[in-house]
Order: C-alpha cells, then sequence, then structure tokens
C-alpha cells in the first residue's frame, strides 16, 4: 500500500492533472482532520501542491503547523517522511539548495529517530542529499552520506550499477577537495562494478575526463569525452541527462584550451536536450550551461552579449524579478550565484562600469559566504576560503585601480573588506563558538549533546594522528555530520547564536581600531596588496607585482636562514645582509614607516613564517653583526591574524597570577634540559607564582592553570605531527595536540611559549597558520608568545627574563619583548654569530597589545633584612615582658 502510494505521488510530482479547486480541498482535508485520519490528510495535501505550484512551499510549511498532532504509528511516520522529503525536492526545483538541504536533513534525522525501515531512504533522502552536499561543496558531508548509501546497497544484489555511480560521486568529491589520486581509485571501484549499463560506463568515463582536465591533462581528457559522445548514440528520455552531462563536459575542455567555438557548440547541443526533455527541470545545470555561454563571449571580448547569458543565469536561478531586475533578499549560497557574480564582474568592468563591478563581487562574496554559514568542519570551510580567495584578489585589483585613477579613499574601504574576508575565518568561527557558554544555563541536553559529540571527534583525530591513520575513517565522518546537525538544531533554537555570527561578518569599523599604525598583507595569485592604517584613517593601498617569484623568493629566504639553521649567515654573512635588505625592500619598502612607530602587522600566506624584527633596513654592510640596521632598533612590531580577531579580543587582566609550567629533562633519554631548568631559574628571580615542573605536568594541571593564570608560560618540547603538520605539546608524559584545545570559561590574558615552532604549523590558504599561538587565541587569550623555528634554549631563556623583568616596569606586551630582544642585541655575547636573528628573532607577539600586572620576586637581601628586622621586634617585646615579669 505504500509502495503504490509512493510511486502515485511521484508521479503526481511529474506530470499535473487538474485534482481540486481550492474551497474543495479544504473541505476534504476538514472531514480527514474529523476523523483523525493523518496518513491520508498529510497525501492530500502533497497532492494539491503538485496541482498548483504557485506557493506550494508555503502551503507544505503550514502542514507542519496545522496538523492537530504529532504520527504515532508506522502509516503515519511513513507519510510524515514523505512530507519532508517532498519538502527537499520542490526546494531543489526551485534552486533553493539550502532550504533543500534543510528538508532533507530533518527526513533523514525522522528516517533515524523513528525507524522507517521500509521507506526507500536511499533513493528519496540519500540520494538527493549527497547531490546537494557536492553541489554545495560540503564534500565530507557528502562522502560519508555516499558510505553510507553504498553500504546499504550492498544488501541488494542488483544494485551494482548504483553502487557504481555512488562511487563515480565519491570520485566528483575528491577531485573537487584536490585529492586526484583517491578520485581515480574511487572511479575505478565504480568501473569494476559496471555491469551491461552504458548510462553508468559514461558517467564514470565523463568524471574520469573531469579528473584529467583538473590535472591539465587536456589531450587526453577529450579523448575520453569524444569516445563517450560515440558512446552515448540515439538521445532518449531515458539517457538524456546523461548526454546532457557529456555535453557539458565537452564544453568546460574545450573551454579551458580556449577552443571557443567547439565549447560553444557543446554548450548549445547540452542546452537543446535541457528545452526538449526538461523544459521546466534541471535548473541548475541549465544555468551553468547560460554562465558558460556568457564566459565564452567574455573571453573573446563581447562583452555586452556575455552579460545577456549572465543575466539569463540569475532569471534561471530566480533571484530576478519578472523584469529583470535583481533582487539582492533572492539571493542565497550556491556555487553557480559566486561564479556568475564574479563573472559579470569582470564584463562591468571591461565596460568601464568600475563600481557596478565591485557591486557584483560583493554579491559573490555575499553567496559564498552564505554557503560557509552551512558548513561545519573546519577543513571544508578552509578549501572553500581558498577557492574564493581568487575573487576577492579580482575585487582588490579592482579597487587599487579606481585609487590610482580617483585617489578615492572609498576604494580603500572595499578592498580592506574584501582583504578581511580572506582571513582567519575558522579562527573568528571559533572565537564565536565560545558564545554557546552564555547558553549553558539553560541546561539545554542540545549543548551536553554538543559537547559529547565534541570529545568523541577529538578522541578520533587523536587515535587517527598517533595510529598514522591518513584517511578520515567513516565513524569521524559520521561524528562531524552529527555535530553539523546539532549546531544547526542549536542556531535554530538561540537566534541569538545567528546574531553572534552576523555580527562577526560585519564591515570594519576603523574607529574601533586602538593600534596606531597597521600594515595588513594580502598575498593573491598575481599581486601583494599592502593596506596602510594610520590612526584609524585609511591612508594607502600599495600593489607588489610578481607575487609567485616574490613567494619563491621569500620562502627560500625563510628556509635558508632560519628554518635550516644559522648555518648559511654564518658562513655567508654579506649574503644574508643583502637578501635580508631585499625582502625589507619588497615588504616595506614603499610604505610610510616613521621611526619609533609601533607597528602591527597583519601578515597573509608566507609571511605568517617570517618575523620582520630582523629585516636589515638599510644597505651599508659591515662585519660587527650587532651594528647591522635591523628593523628592531627603529620599531616596536606584533603580529595580528587579523582585524576582526584583534577587535575580538577584549579581556583585560585583572590579576597578577603567573604560572610556569617547565620539562626539564627528555622523557625517553631522562636526560636533563639543562637549558629549561636555566630558564625556570631565571623568571624565579624577577616574578612570584607558581612553578610546575616534570611529572607534575599533565592535561589535567594544563587545563588548571590555564583558567587560574593570567600570565601561563609554557617551556617544553614542540614539533609538528601527521601528514598535516599538527602542533604538538610535549607534557612529559602526555602529548597536547592543537585540536584538543577547548574552550574554557577563563582563559589568561597572555600565554608566553618559548617551545620550537609554536606559532610553526600547516598553512591553510584563505586562513594562514594553524598553530598553538592561534589555537590559544581561539580559546580566548588575546596575546600570545610563541617561536617561529627552533628557538635557541640560551637566547629564549634570558629574553623571557628580560620580558618579564620589561613588564613589571609597566611596558606593554609587545614593548617588553621588543626591548628584550634590544637587550641581548646590546649585550656582549660569546660570539658574535648570536647577534644573528636565528638566534634572537624566533619569538613573536601576536594578538592584542596590553599592559599586565605581575608580582615581582622578592629581593632576597630585603628578605633578609626584613626577617633579621621582625626578629629583632620579637627579641624586644620578648625582653620588654620578661623585665616585667621579674618586676
Amino acid at each position: 500500500m505504500r509502495i503504490i502510494k509512493l510511486i502515485g505521488l511521484l508521479l503526481l510530482l511529474c506530470c499535473s492533472t487538474t485534482f481540486a479547486q481550492s474551497g474543495k480541498i479544504t473541505q476534504k482535508l476538514k472531514a480527514l482532520k474529523t476523523a483523525d485520519n493523518l496518513t491520508e490528510w498529510v497525501y492530500e495535501r502533497l497532492a494539491y501542491v503538485n496541482e498548483n505550484p504557485i506557493n506550494r512551499i508555503d502551503f507544505l510549511t503550514h502542514t507542519h503547523q496545522e496538523a492537530w498532532r504529532q504520527p504515532k504509528n508506522d502509516d503515519e511516520y511513513y507519510a510524515w517522511l514523505n512530507l519532508l522529503s517532498t519538502e527537499g525536492y520542490i526546494h531543489l526545483l526551485n534552486a533553493d539548495i539550502l532550504a533543500s538541504i534543510s528538508a532533507y536533513e530533518k527526513a533523514f534525522k525522522y528516517y533515524r529517530d523513528h525507524k522507517v525501515l521500509t521507506y526507500d531512504i536511499f533513493e528519496y533522502v540519500l540520494k538527493p542529499l549527497t547531490n546537494n552536499y557536492t553541489r554545495l561543496g560540503d564534500y565530507d558531508k557528502a562522502l560519508y552520506l555516499l558510505q553510507i548509501s553504498i553500504d546499504y546497497l550492498k544488501q541488494d544484489p542488483v544494485s551494482a550499477n548504483i553502487r557504481a555511480g555512488l562511487y563515480g560521486n565519491m570520485a566528483i568529491c575528491y577531485r573537487s577537495m584536490g585529492n586526484l589520486s583517491l578520485a581515480r581509485q574511487m572511479v575505478n571501484n565504480g568501473l569494476l562494478l559496471v555491469k551491461n549499463d552504458q548510462d553508468a560506463l559514461i558517467m564514470l568515463k565523463n568524471i574520469q575526463a573531469d579528473i584529467l582536465f583538473e590535472n591539465h591533462e587536456f589531450t587526453e581528457a577529450a579523448h575520453i569525452i569524444e569516445q563517450n559522445i560515440q558512446r552515448i548514440g540515439q538521445i532518449t528520455s531515458l539517457n538524456a541527462y546523461t548526454a546532457t552531462g557529456t555535453f557539458a563536459t565537452a564544453g568546460n575542455i574545450y573551454l579551458a584550451t580556449r577552443q571557443s567555438s567547439k565549447a560553444k557548440d557543446y554548450f548549445n547541443r547540452a542546452l537543446a536536450l535541457l528545452d526538449r526533455f526538461y523544459p521546466n527541470a534541471r535548473l541548475r545545470e541549465r544555468a551553468n550551461i547560460y554562465t558558460q555561454l556568457g564566459n565564452i563571449e567574455l573571453i573573446d571580448g563581447t562583452y555586452a552579449k556575455s552579460l545577456v547569458f549572465f543575466n539569463q543565469t540569475l532569471t534561471t536561478l530566480k533571484i530576478t524579478d519578472q523584469t529583470g531586475k535583481l533582487l539582492n533578499d533572492r539571493i542565497y549560497g550556491d556555487n553557480k550565484l559566486v561564479e556568475v557574480f564574479a563573472l559579470m564582474a569582470e564584463a562591468y568592468v571591461h565596460l568601464k562600469q568600475y563600481d557596478k563591478g565591485l557591486d557584483l563581487i560583493k554579491l559573490s562574496l555575499f553567496s559564498a559566504n552564505k554557503i560557509r554559514n552551512e558548513f561545519t568542519d573546519d577543513l571544508t570551510k578552509q578549501h572553500l576560503q581558498a577557492s574564493f580567495k581568487s575573487i576577492a584578489e579580482q575585487g582588490i585589483d579592482y579597487c587599487y585601480d579606481r585609487y590610482v585613477q580617483t585617489k578615492d579613499k572609498k576604494y580603500l574601504k572595499t578592498a580592506l573588506d574584501f582583504m578581511e574576508q580572506t582571513k582567519s575565518r575558522t579562527l573568528l568561527d571559533h572565537i564565536q563558538n565560545t558564545a554557546y557558554k552564555l547558553f549553558e544555563h539553560t541546561k539545554d541536553p542540545l549543548f551536553n549533546q554538543k559537547k559529547g559529540i565534541e570529545k568523541a571527534i577529538i578522541y578520533q583525530q587523536k587515535e587517527n594522528l598517533e595510529t598514522g591513520t591518513k584517511a578520515p575513517p567513516v565513524s569521524l565522518n559520521k561524528l562531524k555530520f552529527e555535530l553539523a546537525q546539532v549546531e544547526k538544531q542549536l542556531r535554530q533554537k538561540y537566534k541569538q547564536l545567528n546574531t553572534i555570527a552576523v555580527t562577526y561578518n560585519q564591515a570594519i569599523n576603523l574607529s574601533d581600531l586602538s593600534d596606531p599604525k597597521i600594515l595588513s598583507y594580502f598575498w593573491g595569485n598575481k599581486n601583494i596588496y599592502i593596506i596602510e592604517i594610520d590612526h584609524k584613517q585609511l591612508t594607502n593601498l600599495i600593489r607588489i607585482n610578481e607575487a609567485p617569484q616574490k613567494q619563491i623568493l621569500i620562502e627560500q629566504f625563510i628556509q635558508e636562514y632560519y628554518k635550516n639553521g644559522p648555518q648559511k649567515a654564518l658562513n655567508t654573512p654579506e649574503r644574508f645582509f643583502k637578501d635580508s635588505y631585499q625582502i625589507y625592500q619588497i615588504l616595506l619598502g614603499e610604505t610610510a614607516i616613521k621611526p619609533n612607530e609601533a607597528i602591527t602587522i597583519i601578515p597573509d600566506e608566507t609571511l605568517n613564517y617570517l618575523s620582520l624584527d630582523g629585516l636589515i633596513t638599510g644597505s651599508n654592510f659591515c662585519y660587527q653583526i650587532s651594528q647591522w640596521p635591523f628593523l628592531i632598533k627603529k620599531n616596536t612590531l606584533k603580529y595580528a591574524f587579523s582585524l576582526h580577531t584583534l577587535l575580538a579580543q577584549y579581556k583585560e587582566s585583572g590579576s597578577a597570577k603567573f604560572t610556569g609550567l617547565f620539562i626539564t629533562h627528555e622523557q625517553n633519554k631522562q636526560r636533563a634540559l639543562e637549558s629549561v631548568k636555566e630558564e625556570a631559574a631565571n623568571l624565579k628571580q624577577v616574578l612570584n607564582g607558581r612553578f610546575i615542573t616534570d611529572a607534575a605536568i599533565n592535561r589535567k594541571s594544563f587545563n588548571d592553570a590555564f583558567e587560574y593564570s593570567s600570565i601561563l608560560h609554557i617551556g617544553t618540547h614542540a614539533y609538528l605531527s601527521g601528514e598535516h603538520l599538527e602542533p604538538t605539546l610535549d607534557l612529559g608524559n602526555e602529548k597536547l595536540y592543537l585540536f584538543e584545545l577547548a574552550g574554557k570559561k577563563n582563559a589568561p590574558a597572555l600565554i608566553m611559549l618559548t617551545a620550537c615552532k609554536t606559532a610553526d604549523g600547516f598553512l591553510a590558504n584563505g586562513e594562514g597558520v594553524i598553530s598553538f599561538s592561534r589555537g590559544f587565541n581561539a580559546m580566548g587569550t588575546p596575546a600570545v608568545i610563541a617561536g617561529l623555528w627552533n628557538v635557541n634554549d640560551k637566547a629564549a631563556a634570558q629574553i623571557s627574563k628580560s620580558f618579564y623583568q620589561y613588564l613589571s616596569q609597566d611596558k606593554s606586551g609587545s614593548e617588553a619583548l621588543q626591548l628584550a630582544k634590544l637587550s641581548w642585541l646590546n649585550q656582549v655575547q660569546p660570539n658574535d654569530a648570536y647577534y644573528l636573528p636565528y638566534y634572537w628573532d624566533s619569538l613573536i607577539y601576536s594578538g592584542k597589545d596590553q599592559h599586565i600586572k605581575i608580582k615581582k620576586a622578592s629581593d632576597p637581601v630585603i628578605m633578609w633584612i626584613g626577617c633579621l628586622s621582625v626578629l629583632i621586634v620579637l627579641s624586644a617585646i620578648l625582653l620588654f615582658k620578661w623585665k616585667n615579669l621579674i618586676r
């Protein structure tokens, strides 16, 4: 009975026949409600929306409000599941992918909660939901559901061709994530399963051609796609969709090889099939073809003609009114919209309508942000950010050109906003995530569920890292999927969380900035840009050409003179001097830096691995290294992840609680680390606080110290673990990984890490370095001092001691670090080589500059004098009392 009703429902959705007038359906629904027949009441509503396509989503949504009770038996569960999946399907027909995903997610949850096992969950929920995730770019979720689907279908002996298609979809995900080797493996898995199904074979071969295309193997890709076209044969309704995809893939390949005529021919053939077989459906496929046809006109220089096609894309995706006017409030998150807005911007700029072009770049990034807001997994977000960074660069290019021509500073503000959208976005998400703490008093079980899933993810990630597992197992993807669903429920339940998310995505208000001088860098594919902000005013936008060549130059500089140790600089000091001066000229030569000015650097890409303190600012070489014109002698520098994160760090230290954690021996060799012992002893001479060493250090004592202290000093080994260079702290008997850092109610105002490479880590394009410095910032610590390369133990011990001495003299954090480094340069060293930046410049200050209270260590002489004074006073009192007793 259920299967018959489901088939009937699908037929109704596919072909329209007149059913009933509005009054008749109202009477029918009322009668079914009176009879308490919820099952038929749902099916009547579903049938009605098919006959009345106008406002059918509103009608379906009201079903939830008008239902007089919840389903309570198997038939009613089945009907309600049909309702949820149909909502997803209709949203998809309307090209509203985010709404479709939300509906299908609810259907999947309902299926699992109510165990509606007779429902074909794969065909009507998992399949479209997976496709939606893939279209959106949320590949981790898509891969998880694809694996579930494959496992589900293994029970069916005739499902080999369907599973082959699912492997093809997995290949699409891996290809889009840049993992071409796994993509090829998935295609091969699918090809092994194909049995007498020409459509399945063609589909897999199309994907194979896409992978070759992605790897710039255009000739082989074209060969495979032409073979596929020969396989198609006569086109009917049964193979029309496969043929459409094949022609579109051929168009993409020939467009990439600049064979415009051939590409246009194949796109038009694909469009003709859509017109013939799907006149009112397959809207996203149709929109994609219009976009590519417009792209061909754009490449050929017929800009006005390209806009005709681009506007057809917008009309197809239903974000224009009947006159073709763009309706901004209809813009949703979709890769097709992101792409078409960016291409339209290029066309308008060629037509010299510059401001129109910039407005379209804003809309492109606006749609991209809507996609991003649906993601939970950090790696997925970072992949998305990297792919959209080129659009931000396109916008900054336009801003620079217009600023040079007009000197209108509104273009500086627009460029700054584009820059900020590419910097440390997931870090902002983690800062925002602390907002959940504000609602924990509600005792909502969803918060406990969220915490439990997060702990399970941390455990699984740790297991993967320590066992050397490379590919995330299904269990980890399942946990991430479940976390995403819980967080979505929380955002729907607590609207304040959405308000917080919007706050962090707003444009920067320059009047909120307290840093006197800010240099924000953007490292693009073609150019490097620097925005200068001077006392809350935007003053300049600088372009540095040939970004790829500059990147190679700076990477080599960092590798040769810092990461490989000091040897090359020792052997060829004049070469180092000239190279360093060249880097200074590239990065700061055109900026308006004044002597003694405090500067905040917001780095990007490779610059995240370089401290600028040690750059040479003059061209006159001498052999006395201590006399070299280092930048630190002229300016105080600190760093920030972005302007948004800088403004988000508001914590001020009201206490003077210091805790130092020191591992003074190597656990495996049981060999004392004299430098760490010396560091701890040095700090005891200058400040009071808790000093915890060796066996007393573990995960619990670390967490306790984190919540207790206003300053947390960590002196232990650090290194990078695993394929993604996960920052790892050695706690003696335990390791602490970056992903284990969970938000706390309290956080130190400052953390100082004197271990090696604590500011180093995996560079995520469009995000920054995933380091301990960043991790502590995400936990609520507004300022972190950490090392970029292997720290020299002697220098670290002395510089950290000097740092706290200057901090006790009411210097700010960045001033204290600058003075501590200068103190090293001004002291007599056993060897002139110790004045090289390798030894003293690894530690950098990141975050909010602040004055932090510390308790000075008591002077031993004064302590003895005090004790002696107390003894004298006590003796005098006792003597006086004794004399009185005698009398």
